[in-house]
């Protein structure tokens, strides 16, 4: 028998073209200076960018158009809301909706409170209004609406529930 590893891989890739399109984002973070790596990373930068992206956009325009506070809160659940998410999703993940977990979702919302707590120790703000911007940061993670990147949406989302709320009571 005779294995024709090319034939193989021409099957694989046709069936991976025929599966719909992902709109997921990939990012990477380079350690080293090796060339495949990098040959790897640019070439995925050639179709799409990165969630660093998003994120510094975000955290850009957070502190443009928000207090400081409510600014910083927001990228506190961005930061450890998602990778709270990431790891007890992949870890511990029992029960699962949408490409999502209920555990990933519960400890997004646990970490962002968490951090969040822990800043207005530091930095006066009324808990009710962070309560509100984890409960909206968690929300806008399952949803990820308009198709666009998290790392972008659920900052300026959270940030703006806290504001109108602040600005209306």
């Amino acid at each position: 028998m005779v294995i024709d590893g090319k034939k193989i891989a021409q099957e694989i890739i046709d069936k991976l073209k025929s599966l719909p399109k992902s709109n997921k984002i990939f990012a990477a973070i380079m350690v080293g200076n090796n060339a495949q790596s990098l040959s790897f990373l640019k070439q995925k930068e050639k179709r799409s960018f990165s969630s660093m992206t998003f994120f510094l956009t975000a955290v850009f325009l957070l502190y443009l158009l928000f207090p400081r506070e409510i600014a910083s809160i927001s990228i506190l659940f961005v930061i450890f809301g998602d990778l709270a998410a990431k790891f007890f999703g992949i870890f511990y993940s029992k029960i699962n909706f949408w490409d999502k977990s209920v555990e990933g979702c519960l400890s997004y919302f646990c970490f962002s409170l968490l951090a969040a707590t822990i800043f207005i120790q530091i930095v006066p703000f009324p808990y009710y209004l962070v309560v509100l911007g984890a409960i909206t940061a968690t929300l806008v993670d399952i949803f990820a609406p308009f198709g666009i990147d998290d790392n972008f949406t659920v900052g300026l989302l959270s940030a703006g529930a806290m504001y109108a709320i602040r600005f209306f009571v």
